[in-house]
Parts: structure tokens; sequence; C-alpha cells
């Protein structure tokens, strides 16, 4: 079943992408058209926001809440390490999935300078900087990746690193490596933990990255997730 999800989420699915210029404001605003939402989600083709309401509105009753992501585990300190390793103090640096900004505090106490966050939860992004007073210099942003993404200029990242389930949870309508690849300098470096078989939306990640001109220079098996450094080659 997973292989079969594979193909068609990899293959078997249209890319959109003008279509989230403006997505955020698609699931910021209230819920009147919620059944309308649900059954577009139940069309892998078509892009939605049904989910993105409730990464976007996830509060203490929800097992996403940020409190859920406040320390650093030993997968987070295996990522950081890459990071560092692939990297400057000086590099801009996106979290692409930050939540609550435990990766961007270490990494601030470690004296990188030019940070930049995003997260679809607004509750996170709204108490990152009261909970870790060092990211008041971090540029975070409330955002669907899709949004954030398209906005950016190209070339513009060292490093983008995301801790999964991140983008596991985008819809593969939306192009997320091609952007991701845009976004980073030619020579830059991602860093990802993410469960290559599991989530919502799995697919042939290897096959991506390798289409985008992200080549795997390391990788290694978590339990059920894969830490992966890529290099943009041209």
């Amino acid at each position: 079943m997973i292989f079969i999800k594979k193909i068609i989420y990899t293959f078997l699915t249209p890319r959109w992408v003008n279509i989230y210029k403006n997505f955020n404001r698609s699931f910021v605003k209230n819920d009147d058209k919620k059944i309308l939402f649900y059954i577009f989600s139940k069309f892998w083709f078509m892009p939605h926001t049904y989910v993105y309401k409730y990464w976007h509105k996830a509060n203490i009753s929800s097992k996403h809440y940020y409190r859920e992501f406040l320390a650093l585990d030993h997968n987070a300190r295996m990522l950081i390490k890459k990071v560092q390793k692939h990297s400057s103090k000086s590099s801009k640096v996106l979290d692409l999935g930050c939540n609550i900004g435990r990766h961007l505090n270490e990494l601030r106490r470690q004296g990188y300078n030019n940070l930049y966050g995003v997260d679809i939860g607004k509750i996170a992004i709204a108490k990152s900087k009261e909970i870790f007073p060092n990211l008041k210099k971090v540029k975070t942003v409330c955002s669907s990746f899709e949004e954030y993404l398209f906005k950016t200029q190209t070339n513009f990242f060292d490093l983008i690193y995301t801790h999964g389930a991140t983008v596991e949870l985008v819809k593969p309508t939306f192009p997320l490596i091609s952007q991701l690849s845009r976004v980073l300098i030619n020579g830059g470096y991602m860093v990802f933990i993410i469960d290559e078989d599991g989530h919502s939306y799995p697919r042939f990640w290897r096959y991506e990255f390798k289409l985008n001109n992200l080549s795997i220079i390391f990788k290694k098996k978590i339990n059920t997730k894969t830490l992966f450094v890529l290099k943009k080659v041209k």
C-alpha cells in the first residue's frame, strides 16, 4: 500500500504553483466552508487547506501543541551537529517547520546570527520569543511552507533544515522539493530528518532529491526516520 501511495504522490499528482501565491488566507479565515475543504481533501490531485486549519490553530487541547516540542531530543541534537558541520555562524539558515523554535534557540546559543524560521502554528510562533528570548533577533514567520517559499527569492538560503514530520505533511500538489532547491544557493545544504514511508503523503523522496539537483552526501537510519544531508549541485 505504501508503495502504491508513493507512485501516486510522486508520479501521478499534478503540481500547482501560482495557486499558492496567497495560500495562507485560505486557512486563516473562518470555518464556514469546512465541509467543502473536507471533500477536497479526499481528492489527492486537488490543493486544499482542510488539514492546514488544524495545524494553524493547534492549541492546548491538541497533541501537537507547542509544549510537546520544547526539549531537544537525541535526534534534534544529531540534526544540529550536521547543520553546524555544513554552515558557518553567518550563514543564512532556515528552519522549515520551526514550531516553538527549539532548534533555532540552540543555534542562536551557539552564535548563529542569520537565522530564519517558518511554521504554520500561530500560537507556537507567537510564543516562541517569549519562551526562548534568544530568538528576538531571529526572523520567524507564521506561514504555510507553500506561500513562504513562493515569496522567497531564488538562491537565498545557505542551508535549510527540517525535523519531521514536516515536509511529509505537505500535499504533493505543491512542488516542494523543487521550490526548496530553488531558494537554496548552489553548493548549499539541506539537513532533513524525515519518515520516508510515513505520514500523509509518502513519496519517493530520494528520486525527488535527485530530480532537483540535490545530491545525498550522508544518510543514516534512525528508527523509522532517516537523517539526510543533501548538497545542491549544478
